[in-house]
């Protein structure tokens, strides 16, 4: 009885001990309003400087594009559809309109997407990041003491998984919901390697909360590791009557968890049919990015192939004292360690391949630093296992194990370090590489000096905490996490340019530089995706248009944003139709084109065009039509009038007055999903000018609804419902067996 009393004490301390970085972080979000994302280079972009920082130099590689052009407007979308009551179905913000809950990494479903809807977007975010902190600590602490670690020794692994780079500074990037969970995956494997098959609901319901995290990459790292682990694990252990069980298992419950994600997964798919999200393809995981085990990043400004090594250094310090211990160590926990290491190592040796990878189509274009996924939590368990076969020796194993450390520490860190050295560019590194060096060194020092006092004096407690602090103040001095918050007045700063914009009321084109200018969290409609998100169609027309520039009047962009360089090239042939309306110091010009189209407008003669035959479009005359039957040549000038009366981010109502049949053209992203009602009367869309949305009307007054529901999304959701209706029952079939046992 005290002993389970001492245990639950020491139990509700360490949880007590995981809530204290989630709460460093999410403290300044939540009380100061500061970003817990980096985007502080905002503001040497033309658009933002002059909110720019005294002293603060434009960036010559800006690490932080992906967060500034794509995921921060991602959370600002989705903050502005939640609190304006909407489902977050449709972006009408960039090229045209795109879809958005489709894209799968938007992690719109993320049940660590949740706070956007409801709360302050600088709030919301740092509720998020500490759930995913919070959360990846637990499970990690879960998966240790069902790994029948100790209270205080399940600590280790949980504080080293906790803040691993991955979630500490990388926890803008769709990986960092992903990863929270993959601890609690692994107690069920093993319980399914040992033939317990009915824990297949636990495994399937995991894979599907992992699936709807938004990151298609991580989410093959983990399965492939889950395979390889079953395999090693099957055949590390003899168990080879249960391995073919296992696989099946595993398998069934993957594909389970895959389909209760349907409601995103089918949606994605529709989307790849339509168009692409731009990326490009990664560089290749490199020896030197293995290195920084003991060279580690103290600048780590992004998840880059090395940013995870650094939460592993304990561990992989540890390694030459689980050598010296592992043939005392209990057969149980030795092999199944061993396992996970094989897995873990193994999933590396991949990692390194990733040229040949890539000629295999699912790993196209997969960057390998996600399969590094396991190695913080992998590094946990061998310090605590190897701390803990340390303690329990007795005297006459503790000086066998010491009489082998003393030759293989010397070797294994000579060696790691001649290694380091040879891959690492310390000459070009200067301060830094010796700054690295110097805390590398100070912390393999301090663990070989409480191994050396453990040896005499092993207070177990005292040895676990110090190595749990240690790999705490090392990680936190790494990544410095605060240093990539944004100041609540550097948050996408509203400046005169922005006001200036939103002035407008228009969609924006013009300049390319508008491609790395994201206006959406301003709400703001531009022809470019700065996101990287492309649909097939716009971009055929953007194609045809960057030759000439004129097409833009077929998009409704009445408001162009153009640099002197533009007007006297490409846009020369504008000029006499361009209205300037404000020249900015950065040198940028806005203009009004005074023969851009509405953005709805009624025409009465149209070109016919079928997919598969060369779409040459025109600035002026009838417009290409994938549907409806108007002539080419009548006249066009009936007083016919289309107004835009009410517009959504899901919806968009029109009023029409026409004296004649016609077709409404409403210059917005042509896709499937997107429905009609005229008068109450569901309507064909046709694609009009390849990328834009026609209907056919009648004479007389009519009021148009486009609303966009798709069909995509009502299946996936059917199919997720039916796969979460079997998940229950398997958890309701464990529950009875339970109680019948």
């Amino acid at each position: 009885m005290l002993r389970r009393k001492r245990e639950l004490i020491q139990t509700t301390i360490c949880i007590a001990l995981l809530f204290v970085v989630p709460l460093l972080l999410a403290t300044p979000a939540i009380k100061q309003g500061d970003l817990a994302v980096d985007i502080n280079a905002l503001t040497t972009r033309t658009p933002w400087q002059e909110a720019q920082p005294t002293g603060l130099e434009p960036a010559v590689n800006d690490e932080y594009s992906p967060v500034i052009n794509r995921y921060y407007p991602w959370y600002a979308f989705m903050n502005h559809a939640g609190r304006s009551g909407e489902l977050p179905l449709w972006n009408p913000y960039e090229s045209f309109g795109t879809p958005f809950l489709a894209l799968w990494r938007t992690r719109a479903l993320s049940p660590f997407s949740l706070p956007l809807y409801v709360l302050p977007l600088h709030t919301a975010l740092g509720i998020s990041v500490f759930l995913k902190l919070l959360v990846a600590g637990l499970c990690a602490y879960y998966a240790a003491r069902r790994f029948h670690f100790s209270p205080i020794y399940a600590l280790l692994p949980a504080i080293t998984f906790q803040m691993s780079g991955f979630l500490l500074v990388g926890h803008w990037h769709p990986a960092s919901d992903v990863i929270p969970w993959f601890p609690l995956l692994l107690p069920c494997l093993q319980r399914i390697l040992l033939g317990n098959y009915r824990i297949w609901p636990s495994v399937a319901l995991l894979i599907g909360i992992m699936t709807i995290g938004g990151d298609p990459e991580t989410l093959v790292g983990i399965l492939l590791f889950l395979f390889l682990l079953t395999l090693i694990y099957g055949i590390r252990t003899y168990t080879l009557k249960h391995l073919a069980g296992a696989l099946i298992t595993l398998f069934f419950s993957v594909i389970l968890g895959l389909t209760l994600a349907a409601v995103q997964l089918i949606p994605f798919f529709e989307f790849l049919q339509q168009g692409s999200l731009e990326s490009s393809i990664p560089d290749s995981f490199r020896g030197s990015d293995l290195a920084m085990l003991l060279a580690p990043i103290s600048h780590s400004n992004s998840i880059t192939e090395a940013s995870w090594l650094p939460s592993g250094l304990i561990g992989f310090l540890l390694l030459p004292l689980w050598l010296a211990v592992r043939p005392a160590a209990n057969r149980i926990r030795k092999r199944r360690m061993e396992s996970f290491l094989l897995a873990t190592l193994a999933l590396l040796l991949l990692s390194l391949c990733a040229p040949l990878l890539r000629g295999i189509p699912i790993f196209a274009y997969i960057d390998t630093w996600h399969f590094a996924v396991p190695f913080p939590l992998a590094a946990g368990m061998l310090a605590a296992t190897a701390i803990e076969e340390w303690v329990h020796l007795d005297a006459d194993k503790c000086k066998e194990s010491l009489k082998k450390l003393a030759w293989l520490i010397p070797l294994f860190l000579g060696t790691a370090f001649l290694f380091t050295f040879w891959v690492s560019d310390w000459k070009n590194n200067g301060q830094q590489g010796l700054n690295n060096f110097l805390w590398t060194s100070g912390s393999t020092l301090i663990v070989l000096s409480l191994l050396l006092i453990s040896a005499f004096w092993p207070k177990e407690k005292l040895l676990v905490a110090s190595l749990s602090l240690i790999t705490a103040v090392l990680c936190w001095h790494i990544y410095t996490p605060t240093a990539h918050f944004t100041p609540a007045q550097q948050i996408f700063p509203e400046t005169r340019f922005i006001q200036t914009l939103h002035g407008q009321n228009s969609r924006v084109a013009g300049s390319k530089h508008l491609q790395d200018w994201p206006l959406s969290p301003y709400q703001i409609e531009q022809s470019y995706s700065p996101s990287g998100i492309v649909l097939n169609r716009n971009q055929h027309f953007m194609d045809q248009a960057a030759k000439n520039p004129k097409l833009l009047r077929l998009s409704g962009a009445q408001t162009l944003l153009l640099t002197k360089e533009d007007i006297q090239e490409r846009f020369s042939p504008l000029r006499p139709m361009l209205n300037i309306q404000e020249v900015f110091p950065s040198g940028a010009i806005l203009l009004k084109d005074l023969q851009a189209n509405e953005r709805a407008y009624v025409t009465h003669v149209g070109r016919t065009f079928s997919p598969g035959s060369k779409a040459l479009l025109r600035a002026s005359g009838p417009p290409l039509l994938e549907g409806g039957v108007l002539p080419a040549s009548l006249p066009d000038s009936s007083p016919s009038k289309a107004i835009i009366v009410h517009k959504t981010f899901n919806t968009t109502k029109i009023k029409v007055t026409s004296t004649k049949p016609g077709v409404v053209i409403v210059n917005d992203s042509w896709y499937p999903g997107w429905h009609a009602v005229i008068n109450g009367k569901s309507s064909d869309i046709f694609p009009v000018d390849l990328a834009f949305r026609g209907i056919e009307i009648s004479e007389g007054d009519q009021e148009i609804l486009f609303y966009y529901a798709p069909f995509s999304l009502k299946a996936g959701g059917y199919i997720s419902l039916a796969a979460l209706a079997i998940v229950l029952f398997g958890f309701g079939a464990l529950y009875r067996n339970r109680r019948r046992v």
